[in-house]
């Protein structure tokens, strides 16, 4: 058996069944095809196109081996198990699948990873930018698993947030995108791209994705409410922190409360207690006992 010519074998068909999947050929040149490939290469019966699914295959030719652990660390270390799931393919029993609501505007979804430490289980997720000449990636904070299907990118590198660290041991990965188009030549993530749009997703791949547009244009629909009230940016920011963004969510705020909040200096609340006072609108001092 020549390894060498399965493996040449089965990325030509790969190729063959993803050009298939993307409309640029037919299903009878698809199998007339690979039926020359398997003559001129040999090792085994070709596989069907897949015709149901709709997934986007890719060669491995660039799919990079996972680093080992060292040594003398060996015996302290468990591999996180990765689970490569693109869309179609059904997840593992019991795993939270996410994908659906995880796919962004402007970006692929190329992976979630689950984490655990002291605190708890805490997920973190990863897009990269669909447009543009590079594959410019964004974590999300880490997050319990019900906020996931709200996760948006962030600035951080890691997913970071206060209450977790890195060092956290992985439980497992999900793997959206193929690792060898994440790594291989930017055409190939092109083509992967261009394959997910014909799978009739949620999401406008062809949208420019910008960070800091995305987060000001977040800051202002969460607060539009509160902006109308004329509050002074400082004190916006420290509602913002108090998880206040709504001027009902406002109302159960008390003056007390402000006094020990971060943000709320002496001059600040004088200042956003002045613009409130301009629009009808009085805190109580104390809360109710």
């Amino acid at each position: 058996m020549d390894l060498k010519k399965i493996r040449v074998r089965q990325d030509l068909e790969r190729m063959v069944t993803n050009y298939f999947l993307m409309g640029e050929i037919g299903e009878k040149e698809t199998g007339e095809i690979i039926d020359f490939i398997d003559r001129a290469i040999g090792g085994g019966a070709p596989p069907k196109p897949c015709v149901e699914r709709k997934i986007i295959i890719f060669p491995t030719a660039y799919a990079g081996r996972r680093p080992e652990a060292p040594p003398e660390k060996a015996r302290d270390y468990k591999k996180p198990a990765v689970i490569e799931a693109p869309y179609g393919v059904p997840l593992p029993e019991g795993r939270p699948d996410f994908r659906e609501a995880l796919q962004r505007d402007g970006l692929v979804l190329v992976k979630w990873e689950k984490r655990v430490s002291g605190k708890g289980a805490f997920y973190s997720v990863q897009w990269a930018k669909s447009r543009g000449e590079n594959r410019r990636k964004y974590w999300s904070r880490s997050m319990p698993e019900d906020e996931v299907p709200y996760a948006a990118p962030c600035g951080c590198s890691r997913g970071f947030s206060y209450s977790h660290n890195y060092g956290d041991p992985c439980e497992y990965t999900v793997e959206v995108a193929p690792g060898d188009v994440m790594n291989g030549p930017f055409s190939e993530y092109h083509k992967y791209v261009q394959g997910l749009k014909s799978l009739g997703l949620k999401a406008d791949f062809d949208h420019d994705f910008d960070l800091t547009t995305e987060t000001r244009n977040r800051f202002l629909e969460k607060n539009k409410e509160l902006l109308g009230l004329g509050i002074p940016s400082r004190a916006l920011n420290a509602l913002n922190y108090m998880g206040v963004f709504t001027v009902r969510e406002l109302e159960k705020v008390t003056v007390e409360k402000l006094r020990s909040a971060k943000g709320f200096g002496d001059k600040t609340i004088q200042e956003f207690l002045g613009a409130l006072e301009k629009k009808n609108i009085f805190l109580r001092k104390e809360s109710f006992a």
